[in-house]
């Protein structure tokens, strides 16, 4: 099975959009992967989803309330890594990845999607794992499942 770890913007633009987040969204919903998430990245879903101005500009179709009952929805769907119980050193120039990364890491997920490539790649030799952009993760998909 293929494990990966969305990055928050994964989850503004599949909610906001139709495009290959939105894809991505409904391929979890369909069983085609397993999304990995940990305590503190799912509360950083629902900090910056539930955001006034997120909601506003990114996510316009969508209130409070739906997000946060699409959010309850995918709560059930994603794979929990194993609780963190040490702080690494930091390996990211953005301290606000280091969450991204250890649930990446903890996880042992194959994949990081995300729109933030440059961030992640010394840690994606270290770690090894890949860093793909939306539409690449859908195009692994798409040939490693049975999904559309």
């Amino acid at each position: 099975m293929i494990r990966a770890t969305l990055d928050t913007p994964i989850l503004v633009a599949g909610l906001g959009s139709r495009g290959a987040s939105y894809q991505i969204l409904q391929a979890l919903a369909a069983g085609a992967f397993e999304a990995a998430v940990s305590v503190a990245l799912f509360l950083e879903y629902e900090d910056v989803l539930t955001r006034p101005d997120i909601l506003k500009e990114r996510i316009r179709d969508l209130t409070v309330e739906e997000v946060v009952e699409a959010l309850d929805y995918l709560a059930g769907l994603f794979y929990l890594a194993q609780p963190i119980y040490y702080q690494p050193k930091p390996a990211l120039p953005d301290p606000g990845d280091e969450k991204v990364l250890e649930c990446v890491v903890r996880s042992q997920s194959q994949y990081l999607v995300t729109l933030n490539q440059k961030h992640f790649q010394e840690a994606a030799s270290r770690y090894g794992f890949q860093i793909l952009k939306p539409g690449d993760f859908l195009n692994i998909l798409q040939r490693s499942t049975s999904w559309p």
